[in-house]
């Protein structure tokens, strides 16, 4: 890969990390990260950029282009959701104890600890009754499941959620859309008054 194309990768990397950057100082969640996305850049342009494989190739080349000046490209609502796609399916990998590697479902002694994800109504439903259950958790209501689905409130933060959420339903739903973190701050804050874990009749059709 030439100089030219590497710069064009790691253009579209800082545009796209400098506006999750941007969403985080608006949310109020700034947590000492350089203004210059660097520590995002290093993550992502690292896979992106094979000639660019050191800390210190990737941090110089961060500078410069910040320091350039050059316009940078508008990211689009497909770098946007193929972003968090990757993402997504990094992080969903908590889920894979209860429902599996490939999400397939797992049985222990004859019941379900967790669904397969592409027989799930929910999935296949609105967005926020996913959040909801995924924030809150689902009652064991029956034998047939052997234990509770723990709620993940205060493990996901609304990015990761998100992106958890544009993964699944993507990959299993039958979806082809966006979850965004300011979509789940909303329903976080719906649904914060709920005591969990909720009842498959309480939500919603």
């Amino acid at each position: 890969m030439g100089f030219p194309a590497c710069c064009e990768h790691l253009t579209i990397w800082v545009a796209f990390t400098s506006r999750v950057y941007a969403q985080r100082l608006d949310a109020g969640r700034k947590r000492n990260r350089p203004c210059l996305g660097i520590l995002f850049v290093a993550r992502g342009v690292h896979d992106k950029v094979p000639i660019m494989k050191s800390t210190t190739s990737i941090f110089l080349a961060a500078i410069l282009v910040s320091a350039s000046g050059a316009a940078l490209p508008p990211v689009s609502l497909a770098d946007e959701k193929a972003a968090a796609m990757r993402f997504g399916r990094m992080k969903a990998m908590s889920c894979a104890a209860c429902h599996g590697m490939d999400g397939e479902g797992i049985e222990r002694d004859g019941r379900e600890v967790a669904p397969a994800y592409d027989t799930s109504d929910i999935l296949r439903g609105e967005p926020e009754n996913l959040a909801l259950i995924i924030l809150k958790g689902i009652k064991k209501e029956s034998e047939h499941y052997a234990t509770d689905m723990r709620g993940m409130e205060q493990i996901y933060d609304d990015r990761t959620l998100a992106a958890v959420m544009t993964w699944v339903r993507n990959r299993w739903g039958g979806h082809d859309d966006l979850v965004t973190a300011e979509q789940v701050a909303a329903w976080r804050e719906e649904f914060s008054g709920r005591p969990g874990p909720i009842a498959l009749g309480e939500i919603e059709p």
